[in-house]
């Protein structure tokens, strides 16, 4: 059987999985596509590789190039957010090792701030334009409120770290 050699050598036969996640399943038919002559068929049938742009855009890093250097919002929008979750990350051991009220305090504050942080991206990326300001302006409230409930149970009551043991033990 004699193979067609009239059509572009051109098969990107590895870059289809990349418009999937890899799974098991795609890891798997990337090496039978490695494994197999796949120029008898069109090229039409295979998508082709994403440019270095989209490429670049499915990082969670952020650009340190910005078009328009005034537009620098997302960039510390994205490192406080990085500076708190890495706040978090001896915060919350140290409230299961060392339960105290600077721990309790930083809890009340970074905590909520964090899920504030989280909640405005998700309305910023799926709420409708014209729902936007106002579901904004309840995140705010909602996260302003939790945080003086937590900093007024921190102060009046048994604090976070004691008050979840408190809620485990039951």
């Amino acid at each position: 059987m004699a193979m067609r050699t009239n059509l572009p050598r051109q098969i990107p036969t590895l870059a289809i999985g990349l418009f999937f996640a890899p799974s098991e399943r795609t890891i798997a038919s990337w090496s039978l596509c490695a494994l197999v002559n796949l120029s008898c068929f069109p090229t039409s049938l295979f998508p082709t590789a994403p440019s270095a742009a989209a490429r670049q855009m499915r990082t969670s890093t952020p650009l340190q190039s910005v078009a328009n250097p005034a537009d620098t919002h997302g960039l510390s929008h994205w490192k406080v957010e990085r500076l708190l979750s890495v706040a978090l990350v001896p915060l919350i051991p140290a409230a299961f090792i060392a339960p105290g009220p600077a721990v309790d305090y930083g809890l009340a504050v970074i905590v909520p701030i964090h899920n504030y942080l989280g909640m405005d991206a998700i309305i910023t990326d799926y709420v409708a334009h014209s729902l936007k300001g106002a579901v904004k302006g309840l995140n705010f409230v909602g996260h302003v409120a939790t945080i003086g409930g937590l900093i007024y149970f921190n102060m009046n009551d048994v604090g976070i770290c004691e008050g979840i043991k408190m809620l485990w033990s039951l």
